[in-house]
């Protein structure tokens, strides 16, 4: 799929780190983990808010100044 160009891979720098660490103790009586919160970090810097999760306490993950995400499928 990343091949065909209908996903993109996001890369994450040492600077997203700090911010992921802060994520997981906010939402440390959640489920989030290391890939949780890297989706969630990575969503925050590129602006977006769809993801394609089977995690379903994504739901709760909130998004600066733009609220839920739209969980897929």
């Amino acid at each position: 799929m990343v091949s065909d160009g209908a996903l993109d891979l996001v890369h994450l720098e040492a600077t997203d780190l700090r911010r992921m660490k802060e994520l997981m103790v906010k939402y440390g009586d959640l489920p989030m983990d290391f890939a949780d919160a890297a989706l969630v970090r990575a969503a925050e810097r590129d602006g977006l808010n769809r993801i394609i999760t089977f995690d379903h306490h994504f739901h709760v993950y909130r998004l600066p100044r733009r609220g839920r995400f739209t969980v897929l499928p």
